[in-house]
């Protein structure tokens, strides 16, 4: 008898230490979610304010890194350059930087591969005003663009199209009264 109860007496000692570690060891996994669930939290959720505030800090550092590796003259070289930018992303980047002041430009894509880009200028365009923008867009990149129009008073007043465009074989060294006579008005 004494032998039985010694038996029952130490297979419930082990019973309770099993209990013990299985209660240890999901008490350990709970508090361990809990460390690990609050670390996670700590980071900023995603917001559009974030995104928004993300987005213009890497913009002025992309263009101070821009500026330092191709001098603020030549920008447009180094945004038609960058492999992080959509076709569509370049061309307004580069529209928008040699657009003239106070203008604003948008640009559509049509059959995946025709890129318009429009400018609204406030103000009438002169011709060599037009002309010196045209210039700056296509030396970059006039292998994407459709067209260039420019737009005042909801009207277009000038456009160059395609066929024009493709007629230049070297943007780089084309006089400005020569870009000029390639414009159409519509």
């Amino acid at each position: 008898m004494g032998g039985e109860i010694m038996a029952n007496t130490q297979q419930n000692n082990n019973k309770d230490l099993v209990g013990c570690f299985i209660f240890y060891l999901i008490l350990g996994g709970i508090i361990v979610g809990i460390l690990v669930n609050s670390h996670f939290n700590k980071k900023k959720k995603f917001t559009l304010a974030n995104y928004a505030e993300k987005k213009i800090e890497l913009s002025k550092k992309w263009q101070d890194e821009l500026w330092q590796e191709y001098g603020q003259s030549d920008i447009l070289k180094g945004i038609a350059n960058d492999p992080d930018l959509t076709i569509l992303q370049m061309l307004e980047e580069i529209g928008n930087k040699a657009a003239p002041p106070q203008s604003k430009v948008a640009v559509s894509i049509e059959n995946f591969t025709e890129f318009d880009i429009y400018i609204t200028v406030y103000e009438q365009i002169e011709k060599e005003t037009a002309s010196e923008t045209v210039k700056s867009i296509l030396v970059h990149c006039s292998y994407y663009v459709n067209s260039i129009k420019f737009v005042y008073q909801d009207n277009v007043v000038k456009i160059i199209e395609k066929r024009e465009i493709d007629k230049v074989k070297d943007w780089k060294v084309i006089s400005l009264s020569s870009v000029e006579k390639l414009f159409k008005t519509p």
